[in-house]
């Protein structure tokens, strides 16, 4: 989905119920603890807001060109301070708060990008060997062409558990319809379904996934470039952003573009 009705799914729409309750349980609840001034002389309240919105301007600059990921982190953030204002008030209404947090958390997930798209799915380790791992290109081989033509592919590794997956979705989609050719390709790996693919290209999907998505570039069968990369000692990086001018710019995108269309 990708479109403003999206900002109107159950998602959306409840993580805001969430957030304006507040009000109305800070009126419920005894708000002494909130006003009382600690040695810097701030009220607890405003301490705390005061630190939840230096967190979401930090976020801000690293977020403000994928807009989903910063309001999502807007959501995670406003219902952390006021899970924590709740304590400060009655442990009782925090602990409803979190429930119904919870709950939210747990039914509704963020809507996913179901746009036009020129990504190809790949399955399996086999159907990755017969395409990607190869320098014949699959246009030619379909439309049974006689000219020279790289094999080209520009491979998405996600995984469906990871947050960072979700939210650039679109970013992928859209470089996948600006930059498609016959011999630049686009394709998705699930990683969860090919484990021990992901171990033969030493793509790390252990733990939270934090290196995910993680992106390499093959041409003609063999990897070109990947991101994130590695430092000098060899450990894998985690990636600062995925942001569409900057992946265009480390893959190089446009040249290959330009001398492949």
């Amino acid at each position: 989905m990708s479109s403003k009705w999206e900002y109107f799914t159950p998602f959306y729409i409840f993580n805001i119920i969430l957030i304006v309750l507040y009000p109305f349980i800070r009126n419920y609840g005894n708000t002494f603890m909130l006003n009382y001034k600690d040695s810097w002389g701030f009220k607890r309240e405003n301490s705390v807001l005061t630190f939840i919105l230096t967190i979401l301007t930090i976020r801000f600059l690293r977020y403000f060109t994928n807009w989903k990921k910063y309001i999502h982190e807007v959501f995670f953030y406003c219902k952390s301070g006021i899970a924590i204002l709740t304590l400060i008030i009655d442990y009782k209404l925090s602990l409803w708060y979190m429930f119904l947090c919870i709950t939210v958390w747990l039914l509704f997930k963020p809507p996913r990008y179901n746009g036009p798209s020129n990504i190809v799915y790949i399955q399996n380790e086999q159907l990755f060997n017969q395409i990607v791992m190869t320098d014949k290109n699959i246009n030619v081989r379909q439309t049974k062409h006689k000219e020279n033509i790289q094999n080209i592919w520009f491979c998405i590794f996600y995984s469906n558990y990871s947050d960072d997956c979700l939210y650039t979705e679109e970013i992928f989609a859209k470089l996948s319809l600006k930059y498609l050719t016959k011999s630049l390709n686009f394709a998705k790996i699930d990683v969860d379904l090919n484990e021990n693919l992901c171990k033969k290209l030493k793509i790390n999907i252990t733990g939270m996934k934090i290196s995910l998505p993680y992106i390499i570039l093959f041409v003609n069968g063999e990897e070109k470039e990947r991101f994130p990369g590695t430092d000098n000692k060899g450990n894998l990086l985690r990636a600062k952003f995925y942001r569409e001018k900057e992946l265009v710019k480390i893959f190089e995108l446009d040249d290959i573009y330009e001398k492949t269309k």
